[in-house]
């Protein structure tokens, strides 16, 4: 069933494909985005679908303190980090966000030194929603990155953890 939904719209946003340009409409961004939400949703549930008895066996295996593998720990960061790997693997505007950050902090340098006129106050307007814009994509890009950071400090020694635990075990009940 997901298979057939994910496809099914794939098929209608490839029927909405355009190039867009300043001519486009709002209206045509609205209905790409709420196929494209869906779609999202979909790719999720399908992914875990496919997954869910592994993650059910690696479960298994934390609850009784056994080693996981390498490609268990793979298949976990996919379940936690897949979308924002994908994105932070994806997105390839970051550079320009941040040059158009420093642009429109210019702007604000340069109107700052202005008399505050309705002109100037006009303009510094539109640069500060411009530049609020451009830092939610610097933004959501950083936190993405985080994410995928503290995943991989928090599982970097799980394994070398449950080896020393282990030898510590060990040690333990050959004292008493």
């Amino acid at each position: 069933m997901g298979e057939e939904q994910i496809n099914e719209i794939l098929s209608q946003i490839i029927t909405h494909k355009k190039s867009a340009d300043e001519n486009t409409e709002e209206g045509y961004f609205n209905k790409v985005t709420a196929l494209l939400v869906p779609l999202g949703e979909h790719l999720r549930e399908q992914m875990q679908a496919e997954t869910s008895g592994k993650i059910s066996q690696i479960i298994e295996k934390l609850k009784k303190d056994r080693e996981i593998t390498e490609s268990d720990l793979m298949l976990v960061r996919l379940w936690i980090l897949g979308d924002a790997a994908s994105y932070v693997q994806m997105e390839n505007d970051y550079q320009n966000w941040l040059e158009e950050f420093n642009r429109l902090f210019g702007v604000i340098e340069d109107l700052e030194l202005q008399t505050l006129s309705m002109e100037n106050m006009y303009k510094l307007q539109g640069t500060v929603r411009d530049a609020i814009r451009v830092i939610g994509d610097i933004v959501f890009f950083i936190q993405q990155k985080d994410r995928i950071n503290r995943y991989e400090y928090a599982t970097q020694n799980l394994n070398s953890e449950w080896t020393h635990k282990r030898k510590n075990s060990h040690y333990i009940s050959m004292i008493r």
